[in-house]
């Protein structure tokens, strides 16, 4: 839960250096993830295209990339 709100507050925070050092370390790499044995959907993906479908459908970077 308390992930979650981190995310959500994240993404909605203004651009600065505070923000990509949060995000850097929310989405740290994780070794071997996408790796073919995985075979799942990343659920990090999941997690932001549903926060988007709710609250950026219109944003014109989300429809190029969707």
């Amino acid at each position: 839960m308390f992930l979650s709100a981190a995310v959500t507050c994240t993404i909605l925070a203004g651009a600065g250096p505070q923000r990509s050092r949060v995000l850097a370390t929310l989405y740290k790499v994780v070794p071997g993830y996408g790796h073919g044995v995985l075979r799942n959907t990343d659920p990090r993906y999941s997690c932001q295209r549903e926060f988007t479908l709710k609250y950026l459908l219109e944003d014109p970077l989300f429809q190029l990339v969707s």
